[in-house]
């Protein structure tokens, strides 16, 4: 998979010296695939000159009436006709994060994001915009310091993988929540609540393992296969911090389920008294089940996510049929095959639910004849999961 988030403060400006200065005052940086002009450059330069002292301050304490943000913004807007493109827009589809100082970062959807790439939502702008939310496992993007709202991480798409991560608040709010993993996939860590107040965003749930297949042969002389193991289920995303001040922490992501064992397959038929040569193989082992995520620091309490459950053991293969009576002689019933394992239950602050029983395989019956041969033994039942660790 690819990513459609391409970052390149440097091509948007056209002067490494301007990329370094605009570099130190956010995290966030604008996509452009054209080079600037000198006096572009210049203008440029100044719009964060302008804006330099209002990032340099974004941790003390204070509204953003209070600083004058909006009065800032404007005479900034007014001085910079030659880069307004560059510092003041909306992200797009092929360019994602908004102007270097203002607009909201693009979000992207089934119709923007086709299922092969992975999509990152766009970032805000530096002074004030909005994240974009991302799609098919991508990571959303950040809020502007002082006004915008995060953007929560995508889902994993229908091909699979792991949630994408929230994006960060600004200096209030809460961070985006991530993303959910699919098919055994990781969930997205929440994104951090604001600065100096919000909650953080909650952490994605890991995908479901997935069913077993079937397992390589069991051996040369009873070449059978076995069913099987189920796949592990992936774990929670993290919750994000909360903010310094207030704000209480996202809560960690659930972890996925195991999936369940495959059944092992039948033996062969008894014939004229003498067993089947292939005898019913066990099931496969359920997957374990997915770590649960950790709650988010900050002074409130974040919360810890559950454990996933423990995967379905396998169903036993079933016992070969006994053979057509031979010489006045049913014969005996093949031997049942042994049930599967239960899963493990995952860790978490909860522990995790120990896995079902396997079944015991059934006993094959004896063929009929003038002398009745004798049932099959039917298999010994799998063992039970054990919960995962509190």
């Amino acid at each position: 998979m690819s990513s459609t988030r391409r970052r390149g403060l440097a091509a948007a400006l056209g002067a490494s010296a301007l990329a370094g200065a605009a570099l130190t005052v956010a995290p966030a940086v604008a996509s452009a695939d054209v080079s600037a002009s000198a006096s572009q450059s210049a203008c440029v330069e100044r719009a964060m000159d302008m804006a330099r002292p209002l990032v340099k301050s974004k941790a003390k304490p204070g509204s953003a009436r209070a600083r004058g943000v909006n009065a800032t913004i404007e005479r900034i807007r007014e001085a910079s006709p030659e880069c307004v493109d560059v510092l003041f827009r909306d992200g797009t589809a092929g360019k994602p994060d908004a102007g270097l100082l203002v607009g909201n970062g693009f979000s992207y959807t089934g119709e923007t994001c086709s299922a092969a790439d992975v999509c990152d939502g766009g970032d805000g702008g530096v002074l004030r915009g909005d994240g974009g939310d991302g799609y098919n496992g991508g990571d959303g993007g950040n809020a502007g310091w002082y006004g915008g709202v995060a953007g929560d991480g995508g889902n994993a798409g229908l091909l699979g993988g792991n949630g994408g991560d929230g994006g960060r608040a600004g200096r209030f709010g809460n961070g985006g929540n991530g993303g959910d993993g699919a098919l055994g996939g990781a969930g997205g860590n929440g994104g951090a609540g604001g600065l100096l107040r919000g909650n953080g965003g909650n952490g994605g749930a890991g995908g479901n393992g997935g069913a077993g297949g079937i397992a390589a042969p069991a051996g040369l002389l009873d070449p059978v296969v076995s069913g099987g193991n189920g796949g592990a289920g992936g774990g929670g995303g993290n919750g994000g911090a909360g903010g310094l001040l207030f704000g209480d922490g996202g809560a960690g992501g659930a972890g996925g389920n195991g999936g369940a064992g495959e059944h092992g397959p039948r033996g062969d038929d008894a014939v004229d008294g003498v067993s089947g040569a292939k005898h019913g193989a066990p099931g496969g082992r359920g997957g374990d089940g997915g770590v649960g995520g950790n709650g988010g620091a900050s002074p409130g309490v974040g919360v810890d996510g559950n454990g996933g459950d423990g995967g379905r053991g396998g169903v036993g293969g079933n016992g070969g049929n006994g053979g057509n009576a031979g010489v006045g002689v049913g014969g005996n019933g093949g031997n049942g095959g042994n049930g599967g394992d239960a899963g493990l239950g995952g860790s978490g602050a909860v522990a995790g639910n120990a896995g079902s029983v396997g079944n015991g395989g059934a006993g094959g019956t004896a063929g009929g004849g003038a002398s009745r041969g004798n049932d099959g033994v039917g298999g010994n039942a799998g063992n039970g999961g054990n919960g995962g660790a509190g």
